[in-house]
């Protein structure tokens, strides 16, 4: 996805995900993430992500939408229930146009 006033590039791509709780609770992930231009797809063994990404500059931020397709037998998951978890996120990412 290319940056219209910039001129940089996010390559679209397959990412791996890792993910730690905080704000006192205690889990974490790993997972594969899907960025193709502005559309996000992905997920691990028990979740699935869809969303949307927009970049500006070298930041991108967007929004995803996790939902559970599999229960896991782990008391402890990120995500308890079978209802859709929103998450915002930003980040940044290095010129790719090199």
């Amino acid at each position: 996805m290319t940056d219209v006033v910039t001129g940089r590039t996010m390559k679209n791509g397959l990412y791996s995900i890792h993910v730690s709780l905080q704000d006192g609770r205690v889990g974490k992930g790993s997972g594969v993430i899907l960025f193709r231009d502005g559309k996000i797809l992905g997920g691990d063994a028990y979740l699935f992500y869809t969303g949307s990404y927009t970049t500006r500059g070298d930041t991108f931020k967007g929004e995803v939408l996790v939902q559970r397709h599999t229960s896991s037998p782990d008391a402890n998951q990120l995500f308890g229930g079978p209802s859709p978890v929103g998450i915002g996120f930003s980040g940044i990412f290095p010129d790719t146009a090199r």
